[in-house]
């Protein structure tokens, strides 16, 4: 299975989301590749989003935030926007398919805030993250 996860910049959120969902992936023995993309992609990982990170995962973070192209949404399986909002501006970009949803619930951006808010932020993707496995979702 390949898994999209997609926000604004890329810098936070959705590379939290592709490092803590590859590794509980890796915890429950689930084959699947996980990636991320932004709409607008900003220049690097943030500090906040890297220690967070590190500390959910034990992961030294290595990312270049990129932009969401056609062909990710083409080719992954599964398209997570990291919030409903994400979901609608990645429908308006390429349109709808099966295979293209939110988090369970809309993960707010901690862009600028200190690394205890990137912490909770990366810990609430977790929870989402958790469900999805547990629904069945990511498999």
């Amino acid at each position: 299975m390949k898994v999209l996860f997609v926000c604004t910049g890329n810098t936070c959120r959705s590379p939290m989301a592709e490092y803590i969902a590859r590794d509980e992936a890796e915890k429950r023995g689930i084959d699947a590749v996980f990636s991320s993309a932004g709409l607008f992609p900003g220049s690097r990982l943030s500090s906040g989003a890297r220690a967070a990170i590190k500390k959910l995962t034990g992961i030294d973070a290595s990312h270049d935030p990129r932009p969401v192209t056609n062909k990710d949404f083409e080719q992954a399986d599964l398209v997570i926007g990291i919030s409903s909002s994400h979901a609608g501006a990645i429908r308006n970009l390429f349109g709808d398919r099966e295979g293209l949803i939110s988090m369970p619930e809309d993960i707010p951006d901690p862009f600028g805030c200190d690394d205890e808010e990137y912490l909770a932020c990366a810990e609430k993707i977790k929870e989402g993250i958790i469900k999805l496995f547990e629904d069945g979702i990511i498999h």
